[in-house]
């Protein structure tokens, strides 16, 4: 078996899609992308234990490719708007 898979610990239990995570540099956080709000894709953040799940945005666009700055302070990501946008969503005003 592969041991990736054999040692992972499942983080969220909610009936709609969550993907494309990614740890924070300090490893204390994860944001990911999830369509759980109406139906539409938006960024959340939560802690490494799974807790603490917030929404991040909330935009009818589909926003995903979530990263973090190198201090962990802020978060980009893409939103399909027209041109395609790179958003910088700063955590402290969140």
């Amino acid at each position: 078996m592969n041991a990736k898979v054999e040692n992972s610990i499942r983080l969220t239990n909610h009936p709609k899609t969550e993907k494309e995570s990614n740890r924070s540099p300090g490893g204390k956080s994860i944001v990911f992308m999830s369509n759980r709000g109406v139906g539409n894709w938006d960024i959340y953040k939560m802690d490494a234990a799974g807790q603490n799940v917030v929404r991040l945005t909330d935009d009818p666009a589909k926003d995903d490719r979530a990263s973090w700055s190198l201090d962990g302070t802020k978060i980009v990501y893409t939103t399909p708007a027209q041109p395609l946008k790179l958003v910088m969503l700063d955590l402290a005003q969140k």
